[in-house]
């Protein structure tokens, strides 16, 4: 037979959001181009006038669809900050835990950062009386590096999920998340 599943409105809108952010990098990428192609070829001021407000024109309507956008922090989720030791700690005593390996300069990992907003993965979070810990890669040390080799990766984003242990004490391998989250995908793997 057939499985028919029902999508949630807001898995919907959430995915609407990622192709608004998409878009956006689009419309930013096609104001470098019309930038450089039309005012560099251009000899009259006027035509590289045109240039420059086509251009400005693309980069504002890029930031403003790409913009994420975020909702209240009244149901805001509690992150720690992530050391080894914490994470080892935690997972000895048979927590779920949740890594976000991040840093400041990276522009995927903030617009990935929106979906902790959304109510259903709060709830969920809650729910699983899940640890977030955020490990920030803003100054690149070589702690974090160590840990993101170990998952055979070199830079950011990096999501971490370990799941809490099976009844038998076993714990699963840790799931790694892909490089641009969804609430859908979020919530399918948590």
């Amino acid at each position: 037979g057939v499985v028919q599943t029902s999508i949630p409105p807001e898995v919907i809108a959430d995915d609407y959001a990622t192709l608004w952010v998409l878009l956006g990098l689009v419309l930013g990428a096609m104001a470098a181009w019309v930038y450089g192609r039309w005012a560099g070829l251009a000899s009259a001021a006027s035509t590289k006038r045109k240039a420059y407000l086509v251009s400005l024109a693309l980069l504002v309507g890029g930031v403003w669809l790409g913009y994420p956008q975020e909702k209240e922090d009244i149901q805001a989720v509690q992150w720690e900050k992530w050391a080894p030791e914490y994470e080892r700690e935690l997972l000895d005593q048979g927590r779920a835990v949740y890594i976000d390996y991040t840093a400041k300069w990276c522009f995927s990992c903030q617009v990935n950062k929106r979906v902790f907003n959304y109510e259903e993965v709060v709830k969920k979070i809650r729910e699983l009386d899940l640890v977030l810990l955020r490990a920030d890669w803003t100054k690149k040390g070589p702690v974090i590096l160590k840990a993101l080799q170990e998952h055979a990766r070199e830079g950011v984003p990096l999501n971490v999920y370990h799941k809490a242990p099976h009844a038998d004490g076993k714990r699963s391998d840790p799931i790694l998340m892909p490089e641009f989250l969804t609430t859908g995908i979020v919530l399918e793997v948590l």
